[in-house]
């Protein structure tokens, strides 16, 4: 029994660390990626052609009935502020099968474990397995939705700058906004893109830059395009809104910024409780409980 204390112990520890050493590792990997798109500046817009294949199977996916619950739980908004460009149906029907698949198969390997024919700690990973498979749609979707919302939030202040300076020098705003976003990384830059191809099909720019501001799903966002909106129909200067907008956002940006740094000790009291406690109690109190067991 404390030999195998001893060993969930130890491996959850090991298990920690290595958490630990990608977390760091993703951060680095994330901010060379970031330094690198600033300094080269090539984003590729145009889509890849995609075959008949996958037309074909949005529109078997229509067909296909799910439960009101399961639109609710993940809704459009947050599917499309996730960076999924093809039909949100398609990824419902994708969540909604695997979460049938997965019970299926727990059922079955519950049956299994009843009749004899597992034993209880297969069963567990087996069950185990099929819960991360069975979350995995969600668990990417909410990863993407939080990354692009992130990303946004760290490059709209620097758009704002370059599109400010670009109207200080003499363009009007809408061909500022075109060369500005003609380069512009993130997904911020590839939302005013789209905005703009609408705009060339005829779609108010208004109503194009509330509809990129609705798929970001960012307050800020949103905040950016009412403002322009208003110094529009007003007749103020766009530039110092757009100026005062830029300055709205950084210090809304350094405050969640001091928020985060205020509440990291909070954060730390979990890790240390569960990760560096347990470490300290296998270094401490391990020995002399095998010893005092082999003198017994």
């Amino acid at each position: 029994m404390w030999a195998w204390l001893f060993a969930l112990t130890l491996s959850g520890s090991v298990l920690a660390v290595l958490w630990g050493l990608c977390k760091a590792f993703e951060v680095r990997w994330l901010a060379r990626r970031r330094w690198l798109a600033t300094l080269q500046a090539e984003v590729d817009t145009e889509e890849k052609p995609e075959g008949p294949w996958i037309e074909r199977l949005e529109r078997w996916a229509r067909k296909v009935p799910v439960p009101h619950w399961l639109l609710s739980w993940v809704p459009e908004r947050q599917i499309v502020a996730g960076g999924w460009s093809r039909d949100p149906h398609l990824l419902w029907v994708w969540i909604w099968w695997n979460l049938q698949f997965g019970l299926v198969l727990m059922g079955l390997t519950l049956v299994a474990w009843a009749g004899g024919r597992l034993s209880f700690g297969v069963s567990l990973l087996l069950w185990l397995g099929i819960g991360a498979w069975m979350g995995f749609p969600v668990v990417w979707l909410h990863r993407r939705y939080r990354h692009r919302r992130r990303m946004v939030l760290r490059t709209l202040p620097d758009f704002l700058d370059l599109l400010t300076l670009t109207v200080e020098a003499g363009l009007g705003f809408e061909p500022a906004l075109r060369y500005v976003a003609q380069d512009f990384p993130g997904p911020w830059g590839e939302e005013v893109r789209r905005a703009l191809q609408r705009m060339d099909l005829g779609l108010p720019r208004t109503q194009a830059l509330r509809e990129a501001a609705l798929r970001v799903n960012v307050d800020e966002a949103r905040s950016f395009v009412e403002a322009v909106h208003l110094a529009q129909r007003l007749g103020s200067p766009m530039s110092r809104t757009l100026r005062i907008q830029s300055r709205l956002l950084r210090m809304r940006r350094k405050q969640q910024a001091q928020i985060a740094a205020y509440t990291a000790p909070v954060r730390l009291v979990p890790a240390l409780v569960f990760f560096f406690l347990p470490g300290l109690l296998l270094i401490y109190l391990i020995p002399p409980v095998l010893f005092f067991l082999a003198l017994r």
